[in-house]
């Protein structure tokens, strides 16, 4: 059998670690396992692509200002994608800018940003196709699919500590690969809040330094 490509070669793999049985149909499901696996599969998937920036998943557009600004607190409010699952950079993706804030609000990005039409930004998104899942990643989703309805199968205590336990391991794992296919990321820092993180008193003949 070759590389996983669709939602049911996931979900076997997961009744594979729970001897689950086969999985025919996530889309219509008829069987115990099928319903379970229809109900766990989309929002485990987009958990996992939420947890970090996935590489399979990074997108970046340029999204465009509502005309309606934002009640107090902020000048300008930008309208996100439909299928961002999290906000990777704003700008340049060379530079982690810590002098730009922002906060966000429902669908919108909100910031001062000076009136401009449009902004840059990088994004983890909604990604469904099966066929361009990193190996790790499929590994992790049939790995968590399987750990969350385990009760509903076996009702083995032990048997959900192990897919825990695996779980955290392909996590780590992957955020380490992750992390190597990426360049190293030039920071910027206001000299204001270097001096603040920098500040220092003197208690008991040590010196403590006080992060904000």
């Amino acid at each position: 059998m070759g590389a996983p490509t669709s939602k049911v070669d996931i979900c076997n793999l997961a009744m594979d670690h729970i001897g689950g049985g086969i999985i025919v149909s996530v889309d219509t499901p008829t069987t115990e396992q099928e319903i379970k696996c229809a109900r766990w599969y989309d929002a485990t998937r987009r958990a996992i692509l939420r947890g970090f920036p996935w590489t399979f998943a990074r997108a970046r557009r340029s999204i465009s200002r509502d005309a309606t600004a934002p009640s107090f607190g902020w000048a300008d409010a930008y309208n996100l994608p439909n299928d961002l699952l999290r906000l990777n950079f704003i700008g340049d993706d060379s530079i982690i800018d810590y002098k730009q804030k922002y906060a966000m609000e429902g669908r919108q990005l909100l910031l001062n940003n000076s009136g401009e039409a449009s902004i840059n930004i990088g994004y983890t998104k909604d990604e469904t196709d099966v066929g361009k899942f990193d190996a790790l990643f499929i590994d992790l989703l049939a790995v968590e699919i399987a750990w969350r309805p385990t009760f509903a199968f076996t009702m083995k205590p032990s048997l959900k500590k192990a897919l825990f336990e695996a779980r955290d391991i392909l996590r780590t794992e992957a955020k380490a690969v992750n992390s190597q296919e990426r360049p190293p990321i030039r920071v910027e820092r206001s000299k204001f809040k270097e001096a603040r993180q920098r500040l220092t008193s003197n208690v008991a003949g040590k010196n403590t330094v006080f992060d904000s």
